[in-house]
């Protein structure tokens, strides 16, 4: 009896590899993209002045903040965005669908070029994604109808159109504007967006498939920012991130509705706070016209050095017909907390009466409007236009407006 099932498992095991070297194998094809922008903006102060140095200490004592100088100036600049794509898939006899994403920033000169690489496993139950991109919390989300061109999400993450404010002084941060680098840190103006630290990591992503619409996902992320084993004994980082996600997607009477609810948890360590954010999103599409949006609450867990408590929102709407298409898109953004600046060593509730004291206050906003023009001259070429407008503004006075516009080519591969 052992030798008859010892054999048909053979037989079985003989049939299964049979089976699968009967499958197709993955055939990598290359694709990507090609992006080409030139712009022109006016940076000004609030006051026409910023502060170079600001010691809460001293000022609390009767100290003048610092040295000022003005930080209006405007410029010209050119970006370019370029990536290639190495992707393939193939089915197994037995229904399973494998595919390989391999992306490289060609316009990246560092360690490792790479941008994303994954693989995804799929079937009827669902697809389970293995790899370095952002997770199920990020993949699942709405926003707002974008048109391309300068995005709101690219003004917030980059400083090459939209310089903030510095906390120590006046920032240029190497910008397309301006060339210069004063090795000076951000205030936080960098507000949580609407997928927040779901981040292009090493993780296991699991999507289900749809029933009647919904859809439900999570990711595991061992450690943020990392590619290796986790070390534990490393708290210069967060590890063990955690986010879920359900979304709903269907048609009714030729109206597209889309609806997603996203959260998300990093445990710290002794040197990193833990952190949290929940989110929703939706949007509504019909005959060309689209429009949705998203909102966010974000929060640390007692990290008085550098406190990024707040929300965000986004919300826009566009309209395609042929080639031609247009959005308008707003963004707002508010973070919360204190922040440890030059000559301030204090920390926790010190920290906070110190800055208190120095009439310094704790919220920074960030509003963003964007629109944007597209026409496509042909099957992966395409031109767009935008105009925007940035508003830093700061409790401790260093509030910023940029005012810009841009034109682009774009090509797709």
């Amino acid at each position: 009896m052992k030798k008859v099932l010892f054999g048909s498992t053979a037989l079985m095991a003989a049939a299964a590899y049979t089976s699968v070297a009967m499958a197709d194998p993955i055939t990598l094809s290359v694709g990507g993209k090609q992006e080409f922008y030139f712009g022109v903006a006016d940076v000004e102060n609030g006051d026409g002045t910023v502060y170079r140095s600001i010691n809460p200490a001293a000022v609390a004592a009767g100290a003048n903040h610092g040295t000022e100088s003005n930080e209006a100036y405007g410029g010209t600049g050119a970006s370019t965005d370029t990536e290639l794509y190495f992707s393939g898939q193939t089915t197994l006899d037995n229904g399973l669908t494998v595919m390989a994403m391999i992306q490289i920033e060609a316009d990246e000169d560092g360690t490792t070029n790479a941008d994303e690489t994954y693989m995804v496993l799929s079937g009827g139950f669902g697809s389970l994604q293995l790899g370095v991109r952002q997770g199920a919390h990020a993949n699942m989300a709405n926003t707002g109808f974008e048109q391309g061109g300068v995005d709101w999400d690219e003004v917030l993450y980059s400083d090459d159109w939209s310089p903030r404010p510095d906390n120590l002084g006046p920032i240029f941060a190497g910008t397309i504007f301006s060339g210069l680098d004063m090795g000076q840190s951000r205030l936080d103006f960098v507000t949580p967006d609407l997928t927040y630290y779901s981040s292009d990591d090493a993780s296991v992503a699991y999507i289900s498939p749809e029933f009647f619409g919904f859809s439900v996902g999570a990711t595991y992320t061992p450690d943020v920012a990392g590619t290796g084993l986790t070390d534990y004994g490393d708290t210069s980082g967060r590890k063990d991130q955690f986010d879920a996600a359900v979304a709903f997607s269907n048609e009714f009477y030729g109206v597209g509705v889309d609806a997603d609810f996203g959260y998300l948890y990093g445990f710290g360590t002794s040197s990193a706070a833990s952190y949290e954010m929940f989110r929703v999103g939706g949007a509504l599409s019909y005959a060309g016209f689209s429009i949705g949006g998203a909102w966010a609450d974000h929060e640390y867990d007692g990290d008085n050095t550098h406190a990024r408590d707040g929300m965000s929102w986004q919300a826009g709407a566009g309209y395609e017909n042929g080639p031609y298409g247009i959005d308008f898109n707003y963004f707002h953004g508010e973070t919360e907390g204190s922040f440890l600046v030059a000559g301030d060593t204090l920390a926790g509730a010190a920290h906070v009466a110190d800055m208190t004291n120095a009439g310094i206050g704790d919220e920074d906003t960030t509003d963003y409007y964007k629109l944007t023009g597209r026409y496509d001259l042909g099957p992966g070429i395409m031109l767009n236009a935008s105009v925007y407008h940035v508003n830093y503004d700061n409790d401790m006075g260093m509030d910023r407006q940029i005012t810009g516009g841009l034109m682009g080519v774009g090509l797709s591969f």
